[in-house]
């Protein structure tokens, strides 16, 4: 595929005015991008390198699909929304329980209104409660009173009754002495008249009498005081009981009940609170903490930011926020959910549970100065042109200035959670409004309320961001890829380059050798028949016999030349062989070591990677396609058996007879002629030889050359597919990232 048949992608045009279409819209462009690289004309031999990279493209238009129908489930288009996001324990509830009461959220007055209806109903107003206490204070002391009289009262008549009983027993003795010393005429007198004595006496026991009635009555008395201070103090008892029974009541529609007690993960999922902002609504979202059991909170985390149109990123740490080791830190996971936000406000939320440090005339923050500073900067490099700044706020003192609603300690099951004393600390010293000024409470709320100016427009913005954004993610993956895969290409080039240079080096090398082989075989053949034939010459031969012996010395030794060649080219050939066979391992090895780099570095890319097989045919079959050529050529090094005689009965043997008379009359003569002829019929057989020799050198290199030819071909494979792969691959980045652009201009 080539890069000038790239065309323009074909989108629908867009309605501005239609919000849902933008999610359709980025997902139809991928698919017509797919499309056009579908019918788009391509080599025959580019065909399955493009079948590969259109399927994995094809996995891809299904994540940006489901990417897509995500944003559209989540995405609000009425409401502007921000998110407080941020580690856990940070103080996002408390920032947000603050804004609640401050600009009067509408659930928040409902939920102070029965706050202060069940104070109303249950009368659990302090006054109240002080007032059954003084109740049960009073019965106690008059049951007291009741006990401590009756006590006194007991004593008393046990007294008085003691006196009165002597004074009886008393005159009772006194009359029995004045009976017993009576005459029998003063006893019988006696029964005529009233005895003074027995009247004093019946007189004694009628004043016991009474005071034992006396006595009894006034227990009977006590008693129902007693009983009456017994149930006054069960009354009050019972009453103050019910109200403190019903103070947990309170608890629920209390100021500061979505505040974290310190525990992790206290918010476990996003919740929602709507505020007029004086008739441009604004919506907080209270997003779980991100350093907690992320895993279990993880969905509510991503639809949160996914539906936000702006993110308070709250963290308690002056600091630019960690790097992870082994597992994701708190910059990855800002950058991973807060990327595709188009705008994001870091709020430092100090930690202040003191009145001392607000009395500072340089201002609660300054100390934090540089950590604001360096927080400021690495959200920056983070987030780029989305990230807006820092908002520095102390939100507790804040929260304890605004709220009014606040539980006695008996209505909480931990006694450290009232807040009570920690508000008088802080008023003691500050006006409500000093505290808000000074905890940089006010500006914040205040810059809160003015985000939401032109809220149409941002909220398109974001949405119209967020949607190009799954598909910025996609390109630039691609094109980290398409890059990647360029230079990999650039590399298998170079060391495909240097193997086809170390084949036709090879090749270089065995047409020299073979060369060689021939000349010593040629020499070798020369030298055995001149020796033989020269000392059979010095013993004395006829020109016949020298004919006769001189053609089987040279067909003897063209057999062994034959052998000779066969051994030497076989041997060069293999050598030959052995070093196509090494450059090609080498070759394999080395673009197996090329794809497993290239591999590891794409694993480098983000973790919804897209997905595209990199590796490179080891399986270049050179090897066994010179091997074949080997054997072809090895048969026409050697030839059939015989071939050298038939050269010598095509070229004849001459032996001179111009000067035989003379060698008749002298032998050394003789012998110097039949040299000569020697010599001579050596060089035509050698020129023959040769002849035939570099023939079959012509033909051997000729089938040599093919394969070597088509050797480097093959080993050009690799080369030609990856370089295919990395030309789709950048097409169809240059493609989605001019519809991304398109996004960008035609919604933005």
């Amino acid at each position: 595929m080539r890069a000038s048949d790239v065309g323009a992608v074909g989108v629908a045009d867009l309605d501005a005015g239609s919000p849902e279409q933008i999610y359709t819209y980025v997902t139809n462009g991928v698919r017509d991008v797919i499309h056009a690289l579908e019918t788009q004309a391509a080599d025959a031999d580019d065909e399955p390198v493009q079948s590969e990279i259109l399927a994995a493209l094809s996995l891809m238009q299904a994540r940006v699909a489901g990417k897509q129908e995500e944003l559209r489930a989540t995405a609000d288009w009425k409401d502007f929304t921000v998110a407080l996001y941020g580690e856990t324990n940070a103080g996002k509830s408390t920032i947000i329980e603050s804004l609640r009461i401050h600009l009067g959220e509408a659930e928040k007055r409902a939920q102070r209104g029965r706050y202060d209806a069940l104070m109303a109903s249950h009368g659990l107003d302090e006054d109240s409660i002080e007032a059954s206490r003084h109740s049960i204070t009073r019965a106690s002391e008059s049951a007291a009173a009741a006990v401590q009289r009756g006590t006194e009262l007991e004593a008393q008549a046990q007294s008085e009754l003691q006196a009165l009983e002597r004074e009886v027993d008393e005159q009772k003795q006194a009359v029995a002495l004045a009976t017993a010393s009576r005459t029998w005429w003063q006893r019988l007198l006696g029964r005529f008249k009233r005895d003074p004595q027995a009247a004093a006496t019946a007189a004694l026991q009628a004043r016991v009498d009474d005071l034992r009635a006396r006595q009894t009555q006034e227990r009977q008395q006590l008693e129902k005081e007693k009983a009456a201070a017994d149930a006054a103090l069960a009354s009050a008892e019972n009453e103050l009981g019910r109200r403190l029974r019903s103070l947990p009541l309170l608890v629920e529609h209390a100021d500061g009940a979505i505040i974290g007690d310190g525990r992790p993960d206290f918010t476990r999922e996003t919740q929602r609170y709507v505020f007029d902002n004086g008739g441009a609504p604004i919506v907080l979202l209270d997003v779980p903490g991100i350093e907690g059991g992320e895993a279990g909170v993880k969905a509510h985390i991503d639809r949160a930011v996914q539906t936000a149109h702006a993110v308070f990123y709250v963290t308690g740490k002056a600091a630019r926020p960690q790097h992870g080791d082994k597992e994701d830190g708190t910059l990855e996971k800002i950058k991973r959910h807060l990327g595709p936000q188009t705008e994001v406000w870091a709020v430092f939320n100090k930690r202040v549970t003191a009145a001392m440090p607000l009395r500072k005339p340089a201002g609660l923050f300054a100390t934090d100065a540089d950590g604001i500073a360096d927080l400021d900067k690495g959200l920056r490099e983070a987030l780029a042109g989305n990230y807006k700044g820092v908002l520095p706020v102390s939100a507790y003192p804040a929260f304890l200035a605004l709220a009014d609603r606040l539980p006695p300690p008996e209505a909480l099951a931990d006694a450290a959670q009232d807040r009570r004393a920690a508000q008088k600390k802080f008023l003691a010293e500050f006006e409500a409004d000093e505290l808000l000024d000074k905890t940089g409470f006010a500006a914040m709320a205040s810059h809160l309320a003015s985000m939401a100016v032109d809220a149409p427009r941002k909220i398109r913005q974001a949405n119209v961001f967020k949607a190009n954004q799954s598909l910025r993610t996609v390109v630039e993956e691609l094109d980290l890829h398409a890059t990647r895969l360029e230079a990999h290409a650039r590399k298998v080039v170079t060391e495909t380059k240097a193997a086809q240079g170390q084949v036709d080096m090879a090749a270089t090398r065995l047409r020299s050798s073979l060369r060689s082989d021939a000349s010593d075989a040629l020499r070798t053949f020369e030298t055995s028949v001149r020796q033989e034939v020269y000392g059979q010459i010095n013993d004395g031969l006829s020109n016949d016999a020298l004919k006769e012996r001189l053609q089987a010395s040279m067909t003897r030794n063209a057999t062994a030349l034959q052998e000779q060649l066969g051994n030497a080219s076989r041997k060069s050939m293999a050598t030959f062989q052995d070093s196509i066979a090494k450059t090609t391992e080498r070759f394999q090895k080395h673009l197996k070591d090329l794809g497993e780099l290239a591999s590891g570095k794409m694993r480098d890319a983000p973790a919804a990677s897209f997905s595209l097989d990199l590796k490179i045919a080891s399986g270049v079959s050179v090897i066994g396609l010179v091997s074949t050529a080997i054997g072809t050529a090895a048969l026409l090094i050697a030839g059939p058996a015989g071939w050298v005689v038939i050269t010598f009965s095509a070229v004849g043997l001459a032996i001179s007879l111009a000067k035989a008379l003379w060698g008749m009359v002298d032998e050394d003569f003789k012998k110097a002629q039949q040299r000569k002829a020697v010599d001579e019929n050596l060089e035509k057989a050698r020129a023959s030889l040769k002849d035939d020799l570099e023939n079959s050198e012509r033909a051997v290199m000729e089938a040599l050359e093919t394969a070597c030819t088509e050797a480097k071909a093959r080993l050009g494979l690799p080369q030609k597919d990856i370089k295919a792969k990395a030309a789709v691959l950048r097409l169809s980045t240059t493609r989605l990232d001019a519809l991304s652009a398109r996004i960008d201009t035609t919604l933005a």
